[in-house]
């Protein structure tokens, strides 16, 4: 799950979800939601993903992108007795 700090005025969000710290077209996902937060599915084990935000209104967009955060997702298993 992402989460970021609501914006003044924003009532909508861009997010770029990316494989590149670069944004390239081809890696990149990006998803329109009005929360700020994102719930991300499907994401593959081992892999460092990038993302940004950017928040708009009907009237135009809040500013630039966010500063990019980083994560990487693990493999996790259980065992049972």
């Amino acid at each position: 799950v992402l989460n970021w700090d609501a914006l003044p005025g924003a009532t909508d969000y861009i997010v770029d979800v990316s494989t590149a710290a670069n944004f390239a077209i081809a890696s990149t996902e990006t998803y329109i939601v009005n929360t700020n937060s994102l719930n991300l599915t499907n994401l593959v084990n081992s892999r460092t993903y990038y993302w940004r935000v950017k928040g708009f209104n009907a009237n135009s967009t809040c500013g630039t992108f966010s500063r990019t955060g980083r994560f990487r997702t693990t493999i996790t298993t259980s065992t049972e007795d």
